[in-house]
């Protein structure tokens, strides 16, 4: 190839990534406001924030110093100025597509930060982000931040539907984050697990109790028996319809509600395929490859997963020498029958689902049971309420 070739290529790659960087969208991120914590800390974060979403590649991030001087030209002060209203009018100041502004704060021993993405042209809240860290604040910093900045880039689908939920009943979306600092897990509910990891596999050590799917739309609350047997779209309840079970237990799913697209796991993480489950059975000793399905005798898998012996009536899987050696923590919540819509095995039996169907109305699910100490593996129907686990990505 010649010089002349050569030329022509790199002048056709620089207005390329000219015609690319002039789509992106500009963004710039307002000082965040202090509250207990100091203005050093909150400036930290704040040009973590820009940081972040400069790596993303997805805006035109407007530098702090550019900012700053157009505002100060203009008289402008920054403080205080959280309200969409002030957000808006600071981005038509300086010239951007996008505003990111909020607060950063600490309650006890807890750091909160409150952030909202605004469209400047029309003022419309287009994603609101918050997360609480307990602990310490460089958590934020080298965790929080970087992920609030991929979920303000990440596209979103589902905004208009979390907005119109949040307006019309009071629910504003929390956090969807893993803090690998206190290895928490926090669903979009605000609920909080133990998370553990087993092999090179991450799992949640408590079953799921989300009642919104991950863009914020209600998973429909199911309590009548036959309107349970009859559905063909996801669903939750508690067992037996009782509130107080759910702190315990968690709550029962039908597989409609697994296999939704709006997902009822947390951002990062899914719900496991029967492949995965074979693989955290593996590493605790059980070849799959010998014994497929039933695995009760002979084994002891199930001892292993098990955990607080106190929910968990006598029998052989409490008794083994190996009740709950890997901090995973399964318990006893039972199931809702597919038939009649009934409850059974509280005390008794903890049944998972798969996100992996075995045929037309069929799915691979595990069931630990209190008289025996290994897995099963088999197939139940979509109408079945179980509960859930859910695994890293």
């Amino acid at each position: 190839m010649n010089r002349f070739s050569w030329s022509l290529l790199l002048l056709l790659f620089l207005f390329s990534a000219l015609l690319s960087q002039s789509k992106k969208l500009s963004i710039a991120v307002l000082k965040l406001d202090a509250y207990s914590i100091t203005d050093y800390e909150a400036a930290t974060l704040t040009d973590r924030l820009r940081n972040e979403l400069f790596k993303t590649r997805v805006f035109r991030v407007m530098e702090r110093e550019q900012m700053e001087e157009i505002l100060k030209e203009q008289g402008f002060q920054q403080t205080g100025c959280t309200s969409s209203e002030c957000l808006v009018q600071v981005g038509q100041l300086i010239g951007v597509n996008r505003m990111v502004g909020g607060s950063i704060g600490k309650v006890g021993q807890t750091y909160t930060v409150s952030l909202r993405l605004i469209d400047v042209e029309t003022g419309e809240i287009i994603k609101i982000a918050t997360k609480d860290v307990f602990g310490k604040v460089d958590v934020l910093l080298t965790a929080s931040i970087p992920q609030i900045a991929k979920d303000i880039a990440s596209p979103s689908p589902g905004t208009q539907n979390v907005l119109e939920v949040e307006k019309e009943a009071g629910f504003s979306p929390n956090s969807q984050s893993y803090d690998p600092i206190m290895k928490t897990l926090t669903d979009i509910d605000g609920n909080v697990y133990e998370t553990v990891k087993i092999g090179n596999q991450i799992w949640m050590a408590e079953n799921l109790k989300v009642t919104h799917y991950r863009d914020g739309t209600p998973i429909a609350h199911v309590t009548d028996n036959n309107e349970w047997t009859g559905l063909t779209c996801g669903a939750y309840c508690a067992y037996s319809n009782e509130q107080n079970n759910v702190a315990i237990y968690g709550l029962l799913y039908n597989w409609y509600a697994v296999d939704d697209k709006r997902s009822i796991a947390p951002i990062g993480w899914h719900v496991p395929t029967d492949e995965e489950w074979k693989k955290l059975e593996m590493y605790l000793g059980l070849n799959r490859s010998k014994v497929n399905n039933i695995s009760f005798r002979g084994t002891n898998e199930g001892s292993k997963l098990a955990g607080n012996v106190a929910f968990w009536d006598n029998g052989n899987l409490k008794y083994n020498a190996v009740f709950g050696d890997y901090s995973f923590c399964a318990l006893p919540g039972g199931f809702r029958y597919s038939y009649d819509g009934t409850f059974y095995c509280l005390r008794h039996c903890a049944y998972f689902w798969s996100s992996e169907e075995t045929n037309g109305n069929h799915v691979w699910y595990r069931k630990l049971e209190y008289e025996h100490s290994g897995v099963e593996r088999d197939f139940g129907v979509k109408q079945e309420g179980f509960s859930v686990r859910c695994v890293m990505n």
